[in-house]
């Protein structure tokens, strides 16, 4: 079982998460997002724990929807550092 956290519970986070449910060997397992009322409302939705802050994501894979040019350096940044301290694969849209 692919255990997924995924940072943003926007539109593109409940995306995901929405084909992550229909695969068989997948589960969302967590939710970081800056505003509280997104996460708790994609908990409901989903079942994920709700995570304080992105380096609290547990998981094998976080998917990191980026929908702006201007957060693809911070995207890249973030997915190298987690990929190298944790073994954690990052899915970058």
């Amino acid at each position: 079982m692919i255990r997924y956290g995924i940072i943003g519970a926007g539109r593109m986070g409940n995306n995901h998460a929405g084909q992550i449910k229909l695969l068989d060997n997948a589960t969302v397992a967590a939710v970081y997002d800056i505003r509280p009322e997104a996460s708790a409302a994609f908990r409901e939705k989903f079942g994920a724990r709700v995570c304080r802050s992105a380096t609290e994501l547990e998981g094998k894979a976080v998917p990191l929807p980026t929908v702006r040019d201007a957060w693809n350096s911070l995207a890249v940044s973030f997915a190298m550092i987690e990929s190298t301290k944790t073994g954690k694969a990052v899915v970058l849209k």
